[in-house]
């Protein structure tokens, strides 16, 4: 049997309400960057788990961060297609035309 270890959500307002849920994911770590043409995926760390958002149709893509110290989320903010990533030492800003959130599930355990 498969264990189905993530949820995923797709659409602005879905993935918008989420993140509202999970206090814009305040001191959360920033995690791995992948940019790849119209592409990112970012990964967002804390409690243990890891959450994935992948942007397409990636555009107007700007930063500026201080690489020395570990990235800590102090808010993510999506307003329509926008998105602003701002961190403890820099900030991420983009638009984006699709986003889907893999959100990891906590395993159960099982009665033995």
């Amino acid at each position: 049997m498969q264990i189905k270890r993530w949820e995923t959500l797709e659409g602005f307002n879905a993935v918008v309400a989420y993140v509202a849920a999970k206090d814009e994911f305040h001191d959360f770590r920033l995690g791995n960057i992948e940019w790849r043409g119209e592409q990112l995926r970012i990964a967002i760390e804390g409690e243990a788990r890891v959450w994935y958002f992948t942007f397409t149709g990636v555009s107007e893509l700007e930063f500026d961060m201080d690489c020395v110290l570990p990235a800590y989320v102090t808010e993510m903010g999506i307003k329509g297609h926008n998105v602003l990533l701002d961190l403890n030492n820099g900030w991420f800003s983009f638009r984006a035309r699709e986003v889907t959130l893999e959100i990891p599930r906590r395993e159960e355990k099982q009665d033995e």
